[in-house]
């Protein structure tokens, strides 16, 4: 996500954390680290969440804000606080599974999904 929007998550913290999945509710958690430029992004910069192990969700993982009732924290922390649903939720969070490519086009994201027979 944009720096900027993580930058915002951070600063509301207190009001994003009683939604989050009682072991992930420290902000310390949220993101990785990592950092790279981003063309489309407002700052130039984006910041990856934590990717958590996640048996229930497609590849094995999931963003740690997606809680085990498979409902988004930032967008549940929106709601519960009388802000619109995607006051928290960064832009490529809204568009997931779709994404933006090198060149600013709307494509699939790069997702395995898995399929039982």
């Amino acid at each position: 996500m944009d720096k900027l929007h993580t930058e915002d998550i951070l600063k509301h913290a207190d009001q994003i954390s009683p939604y989050m999945d009682e072991e992930h509710q420290s902000s310390d958690s949220w993101f990785d680290g990592q950092q790279e430029p981003d063309d489309h992004a407002l700052s130039g910069v984006v910041v990856h969440t934590t990717i958590i192990p996640n048996p229930y969700h497609y590849g094995g993982t999931s963003c740690i804000f997606l809680r085990k009732d498979f409902k988004c924290a930032l967008q549940v922390a929106a709601e519960q606080n009388g802000d619109h649903r995607w006051r928290f939720k960064p832009f490529y969070c809204v568009l997931h599974p779709l994404d933006l490519d090198e060149n600013g086009r709307i494509t699939l994201d790069d997702i395995e999904l898995l399929v039982k027979e």
